[in-house]
Formats: C-alpha cells, sequence, structure tokens
C-alpha cells in the first residue's frame, strides 16, 4: 500500500475528512445509527455504523482554508456516498482507497 501523504482530519466525533495523496478526491466517514428505528426492519437492533463519502467538486478546487472547508462540509449535494452500513472506520477507509484505485484518483 502507498503512504499517506495526508492524515485524516477529525471534524467532529465520528467524522473525519481525509484528503487522497493525489490532491483529487477529498473523502469523508462518518459514524452514524441504523437499524429498525431507522426504517431497516431486517436488522435486529439499531447499532453504529460507518459510511464513505467522496465531495464531487467537479472543476472546483477544493478546500484550503476553514471557511472553505466548512462550506464544503455542509454542501450535502456534492458529497456522493460510496459505501455505507460499514462495521469500523477502517472499512470506510479501505473502501475509499480501494474506489480511488479503481478510479485512478
Amino acid at each position: 500500500m502507498a503512504e499517506r501523504k495526508y492524515q485524516m482530519t477529525k471534524i467532529d466525533a465520528g467524522d473525519y475528512v481525509l484528503l487522497s495523496n493525489s490532491q483529487k478526491s477529498l473523502w469523508r466517514f462518518q459514524r452514524y445509527e441504523d437499524g429498525p428505528s431507522h426504517g431497516l426492519q431486517d436488522w435486529k437492533a439499531d447499532r453504529q455504523v460507518w459510511s464513505c463519502a467522496r465531495y464531487c467538486h467537479q472543476g472546483r478546487s477544493l478546500p484550503n482554508g476553514s471557511d472553505d472547508m466548512y462550506d464544503v462540509l455542509n454542501d450535502r449535494e456534492r458529497w456522493v456516498t460510496v459505501a455505507d452500513t460499514l462495521t469500523t472506520r477502517q472499512q470506510a477507509i479501505d473502501c475509499a482507497l480501494e474506489c480511488a484505485k479503481r478510479r485512478g484518483i
């Protein structure tokens, strides 16, 4: 596995972002609760799970300051979920790295 050039940044409890080595993608990893009380009737109980999302900046530059980052984090229309209901944060990170490898980003 390639060495990471950037480290993960904690935004809040259960909410992290990571810039790709190529600086072409911004990844977000979030922990949330899902299960029967959220509409998943086939689950026995609610539990904490993780999701992985990629920011689709579509030609816009990635954030380079705290004001830009605030706008990006709250721009829900541009975050595309790559995977969800993952058991661990590491699974979410691995998912992002695999997606980046497949897409060449």
